[in-house]
């Protein structure tokens, strides 16, 4: 079952991302309540430019 996003969280992750997940554990760092789930892509490497790839 799908759930609607409704709080934007930041972690602390490595950059060893590989077949679509984290290789190391993601450590929960704070609620971001200045954001709204609308400012973050909701799967990783949406954004243009992840990673530093073109």
């Amino acid at each position: 079952m799908q759930m609607e996003p409704t709080v934007v969280a930041e972690i602390n992750a490595d950059v060893a991302f590989e077949h679509g997940r984290w290789r190391h554990r993601v450590r929960y760092a704070r609620a971001r309540p200045d954001m709204s789930v609308y400012d973050v892509p909701l799967l990783l490497g949406e954004e243009e430019g992840y990673f530093g790839e073109p």
